[in-house]
């Protein structure tokens, strides 16, 4: 489970699709939460969308990670619709990608975390 936010940073730093920033950050949330479901065996109920991935998320996963990954989602969502300042913006959507960044990091060491220990389970 990578995640590459280099293209969110530029779009930030060059002021250029600066929006297409927000697209980064959200579906970048959105695969650690499909990550962590699929790692976990929860199972999406209906279609394979992303809403069902926020609602199995939002339902099965620890408070403890729900919240961090679901306020960076909100955020981002958040951010697209905001109208003040470009600067003031610009400096919203830099603390986004960090917190973004520091969260999923922590998501993907719990995943990981698991994906070694059933990878131990089977071996023995």
């Amino acid at each position: 489970m990578e995640y590459d936010f280099s293209k969110a940073r530029r779009h930030i730093e060059t002021g250029q699709a600066i929006n297409w920033a927000l697209d980064e950050l959200r579906f970048a949330v959105l695969r650690a939460m499909e990550a962590y479901l699929n790692v976990y065996g929860y199972e999406e109920e209906g279609s394979k969308g992303w809403n069902n991935v926020l609602l199995a998320f939002a339902k099965f996963i620890p408070q403890d990670l729900r919240f961090p990954l679901v306020h960076c989602y909100c955020d981002a969502v958040l951010l697209n619709s905001y109208e003040g300042d470009s600067e003031s913006w610009k400096k919203m959507l830099k603390e986004c990608l960090a917190e973004t960044e520091k969260t999923i990091f922590r998501a993907k060491s719990v995943i990981e975390e698991k994906m070694k220990k059933d990878s131990v389970d089977k071996q023995s």
